[in-house]
């Protein structure tokens, strides 16, 4: 007589389950028979083996193991963060403090009478007191901020003036046609003109920190640095299409195809290497990213970071990873392109970023506080759309152009401290 069994250990359960499908799954495998040990006991008989009156019964089905989500990816990560720092209730304080002349209210272009409009503007002199701008009606104006009175017009350089900037005592403007104009402020006061270059013609220049060189690309081309003394070009970045260049302490990025896809590079410039004059590292990002949409653009930060900013069609993700800040913007009214970013810029300090994309209004966020203001929103016209800096020397201090006229640029003050 047969006495009852006591149920197995639940492992050997187990094992017995498995050991059918192993076999069939490894037919032409040898199984090794267990062999009790200290540790594992020799597995009982089973009595349906024995006695045919036995039937063995089925083993309950092993519950199923929780269900866990994939962890996220970097990109989906940033893409449902929230904003950092959290928008602040409060807007950012913002007041106009000078709204100065840098083109004729009409200006003669390609033939035309039409509205004089400022394409471009940057802060010049010593102590940030003069204000130069470019236009349409194709010459550089210097103006004093504290009074508006003009201070000196270039002549006539060719079709629209496009870009400006300025260097201690250097200036400089390009035109739609690719004229670079160098010019310098003598002792007296008087501008003096240095030999003009020929570029790729483009809307963005810039001088490095010595301003010994100037920086500007072709039109969907090439970087191009050249030496302001001799007009030589000293290196060439191999840029593919991309036009949101920036320059801060030493360093750009640009974007060219590398193995059938678009990627960033981050290039940094020495004059003392040759013959490139730099050196270039390839950054880790994707042109597309599935789940924050396409990056467009990739600009160095004043303090030696990289701002980044996606757009989607519902808004622009703009990160400063190295500060662990996301800000964001909407973009439902503007008119523009997924694949071209946005006019962005930081002030020297780090505290203040402005954004702007065509046909929306521009808007300036304290980064460490989440507070935000909008500037009435302007029309663009056929010559040109908005286009600001911040003052180098005081942080707080924004020039608009295009406010409220397009001939007209206004200088905004920032946060709550007093003017100087």
């Amino acid at each position: 007589m047969l006495r009852p069994l006591s149920p197995a250990p639940p492992q050997l359960r187990a094992l017995l389950l498995l050991l059918p499908v192993a076999g069939c799954a490894h037919e032409a495998e040898s199984i090794t028979p267990l062999v009790a040990t200290a540790s594992q006991p020799a597995p009982l008989a089973s009595p349906a083996a024995h006695d045919p009156s036995v039937t063995a019964q089925p083993l309950p089905a092993a519950p199923p193991l929780p269900a866990s989500a994939p962890p996220l990816s970097p990109s989906e990560a940033l893409a449902t963060a929230p904003e950092a720092p959290p928008r602040a209730a409060a807007p950012l304080p913002i007041r106009e403090e000078a709204r100065i002349q840098l083109q004729p209210a009409r200006a003669r272009t390609s033939g035309n009478l039409v509205e004089g409009t400022v394409s471009g503007v940057a802060f010049f002199g010593p102590r940030s007191e003069l204000l130069v701008g470019g236009g349409n009606d194709d010459r550089i104006h210097v103006a004093e901020i504290a009074s508006g009175r003009a201070r000196w017009t270039s002549p006539t350089l060719g079709k629209d003036v496009e870009a400006v900037a300025a260097c201690g005592e250097h200036l400089a403007g390009l035109t739609y046609e690719g004229r670079l104009a160098l010019y310098r402020q003598a002792p007296g006061g008087r501008f003096e003109r240095s030999d003009d270059r020929r570029s790729g013609g483009s809307n963005w220049l810039a001088f490095t920190d010595d301003c010994a060189h100037l920086l500007t690309p072709d039109f969907l081309g090439p970087l191009f640095i050249y030496d302001r003394r001799s007009g030589a070009l000293v290196a060439e970045l191999p840029a593919d299409g991309y036009r949101n260049f920036g320059y801060a302490r030493g360093q750009t990025v640009y974007r060219a195809r590398l193995a059938g896809s678009e990627r960033y590079f981050l290039y940094t410039w020495d004059p003392a290497l040759t013959p490139a004059r730099g050196a270039t590292t390839l950054l880790p990002y994707t042109y597309e990213d599935d789940a924050l949409g396409w990056l467009t653009q990739v600009k160095p930060t004043p303090w030696g970071g990289l701002v980044r900013e996606y757009c989607d069609r519902q808004r622009c993700r703009v990160i400063l990873e190295d500060r662990r800040i996301i800000v964001d913007f909407e973009v439902a009214g503007g008119v523009w392109t997924l694949a071209l970013g946005s006019a962005l810029e930081i002030s020297a300090d780090g505290a203040y970023l402005a954004w702007y994309r065509d046909g929306l209004p521009v808007q300036i966020v304290e980064l460490l506080s989440g507070r935000r203001t909008s500037l009435p929103k302007v029309r663009r016209t056929m010559s040109s759309t908005v286009h600001f800096t911040f003052d180098p020397l005081d942080p707080a201090r924004l020039a608009v152009t295009m406010h409220p006229e397009p001939h007209l640029v206004t200088i905004y003050r920032l946060g709550d401290g007093p003017s100087p």
